[in-house]
């Protein structure tokens, strides 16, 4: 079987001075994968940086192909003359604009029109959770558990000005007001199509929302909403329709303002205590994966609050928890994704496939992991640093605990936001010993460590 893993990014990228550096690195991952699989071929198909996928600066055994293509019909006319059995999407995320995944999926229907078997989730599903007040609307719709919500269209919030000929006052904003100060406060306020935490506000009370509407922040449509006191989590669907893995949640911490930071959340998990009811959470799931027919990887956000479940966002690509759940899995992230796309039917016995391609039982899929430093079903912790060198990396990765770090370093940015962090993964048997690997690694690594990752990683391990 040929299997194109493809991943697509129609935003500038600066290869010249962001740098991004994996251990283990993303080729010996790629071979291991050539291995386990000798009787197929694997080709990366991607736009660059291809995060999750692929180094940039080391050369591949196995077959890599970096396209200079932009519009989805060259593209997927490039990845039909390969030829594959399949294509995986493998939608991953970039600044400024989360809508990567709406780009391949553009591509996935040119190719399924083409006859080529594709694994990606629909033009329709990225688009609804590319905006967040089309997710807000579609998943009230559908009856899931959302917090309450006011759209502000930007050009019509700002009529007046742009029509001063014609438009004495403005009704649409009279409205918007009257509906934002009804609101149970504190808000958040959103850019509608941004990505992550992004000019992301939260106001106390309306004349703070009314204050930043009405300012010069205020340069695009955005999203109100009722901000969900309770614990903040997340969690992956990986499957197809009718095989379905909805993985354990994983919690996360928040800034002081009561939001989760990509760049200063410390995740951990999987939890496991009766109060989260994890099995309820479980159910939702899957019906939210059946009713939008995921297709691959798709990450959740979601607040536990007074014993129930609110989503707060759905990101239908991989995640800044894919590589997380990887290790949790004791599997690489390419193994990830192909186990996501439901190819094989027997993963002990990788010649055999299902000839419809179809669905396989995985829940043992990739326990052999590349890695030899592996455990079963481990607590997993996902905790930032600083930007480190090449050698406090690897002397990171050289403890027995610790299973992955990558490191996100833009050199040409000012402020410090902006420079990009270090992600450190790491496992332990139980809640116990992750707690005694936190102060190894505190009295090892003392002169890099920030404690206030350490003190946000105590608590979450304690809330498991």
């Amino acid at each position: 079987m040929k299997i194109v893993i493809y991943a697509l990014n129609p935003n500038s990228f600066d290869s010249a001075n962001v740098k991004l550096n994996y251990f283990p690195s993303r080729k010996s991952q790629l071979n291991e994968l050539v291995k386990k699989f000798p009787n197929d071929e694997f080709i990366l198909f991607c736009q660059k940086p291809a995060l999750l996928l692929a180094d940039l600066t080391e050369e591949f055994n196995a077959k890599i192909i970096f396209t200079q293509a932009q519009k989805s019909r060259e593209i997927a006319n490039e990845i039909c003359a390969l030829k594959p059995d399949v294509a995986v999407a493998a939608s991953f995320w970039q600044a400024p604009y989360d809508w990567l995944m709406v780009k391949d999926a553009v591509v996935a229907e040119q190719l399924k029109a083409a006859g080529i078997k594709t694994i990606c989730n629909s033009v329709e599903t990225g688009l609804t959770f590319f905006d967040k007040w089309e997710t807000y609307q579609s998943l009230k719709a559908a009856g899931f558990k959302v917090s309450k919500a006011v759209h502000v269209v930007h050009e019509l919030f700002w009529a007046e000005r742009t029509h001063k000929e014609s438009v004495i006052s403005n009704p649409y904003k009279e409205a918007v007001l009257a509906q934002i100060k009804a609101m149970r406060y504190p808000v958040v306020i959103k850019d509608t199509v941004g990505l992550s935490s992004y000019q992301m506000e939260v106001c106390e009370d309306y004349g703070q929302a009314s204050n930043y509407l009405q300012s010069k922040k205020n340069s695009s449509d955005r999203i109100i909403e009722e901000y969900v006191d309770g614990i903040q989590a997340g969690l992956e669907i990986h499957g197809t329709r009718g095989n379905y893995k909805v993985l354990p949640p994983m919690l996360f911490s928040v800034n002081k303002y009561g939001i989760t930071s990509p760049k200063q959340s410390v995740k951990a998990g999987p939890v496991d205590r009766i109060q989260y009811k994890v099995d309820v959470l479980e159910e939702t799931m899957l019906k939210l994966a059946e009713f939008y027919g995921f297709e691959g990887i798709v990450q959740v956000d979601l607040v536990f609050s007074k014993s129930e479940w609110y989503i707060i966002e759905v990101n239908p690509r991989m995640s800044g928890m894919t590589s997380m759940y990887s290790v949790y899995r004791n599997q690489s992230v390419l193994d990830t994704i192909i186990n996501a796309a439901d190819l094989f039917v027997d993963p002990s016995h990788p010649e055999v496939h299902n000839p419809n391609g179809g669905i396989c039982d995985q829940k043992d899929f990739g326990r052999q992991n590349i890695n030899s430093k592996s455990i079963q079903n481990p607590v997993v912790l996902n905790i930032k640093f600083p930007i480190l060198t090449l050698k406090q990396m690897q002397d990171l990765y050289n403890c027995e605990y610790i299973k992955y770090v990558s490191q996100i370093h833009n050199t040409a940015a000012h402020q410090e936001r902006e420079r990009g962090y270090c992600e450190v993964i790491l496992t332990a048997d139980n809640k116990l010993q992750m707690d005694k690997n936190l102060t190894d690694l505190q009295n090892r690594f003392k002169e890099i460590i920030e404690e206030d990752f350490v003190k946000s990683a105590r608590q979450l391990i304690t809330n498991l």
